[in-house]
């Protein structure tokens, strides 16, 4: 597993540190003193690395998950149905509450009614770490 240290060369690909931190609109020094682990960014940092390269911040920050975030969209629309089962469970009994019975056919609708709600609230989330 990669540090962040690692990981953040890596958003750097092959930008020298002069550009990325150009970009980032930081000072060349303070810049290298987080490449090289002298010093620990703060949130200001992070959320600028996110947003100017449409980086994870989980992945930047932990190095768990996808490190784009249209890896994340991705990852959504591929949920196994065993993470979605439960929200469809409870849909389910909502509804027979009501006296109401759903076929199989209804059944895969709403799969994909819980599935399509994931990525709208995934792509929200997203707009909202781009600052959107």
């Amino acid at each position: 597993m990669s540090n962040f240290q690692e990981r953040l060369k890596q958003v750097r690909g092959k930008l020298d540190q002069g550009e990325m931190s150009a970009r980032l609109g930081i000072h060349l020094t303070s810049y290298g003193r987080y490449e090289r682990g002298e010093r620990s960014p703060d949130l200001e940092f992070i959320e600028k690395v996110c947003r100017e390269f449409n980086i994870s911040p989980t992945w930047l920050i932990l190095g768990e998950g996808p490190m784009r975030l249209e890896e994340v969209m991705e990852a959504v629309a591929e949920v196994p149905l065993g993470y979605i089962d439960p929200a469809v469970q409870l849909v389910e009994e909502a509804v027979a509450e009501t006296g109401v019975q759903i076929n199989d056919r209804q059944k895969r609708a709403l799969v994909e009614i819980i599935r399509e709600e994931l990525k709208s609230r995934t792509k929200d989330m997203i707009m909202v770490l781009k600052g959107g």
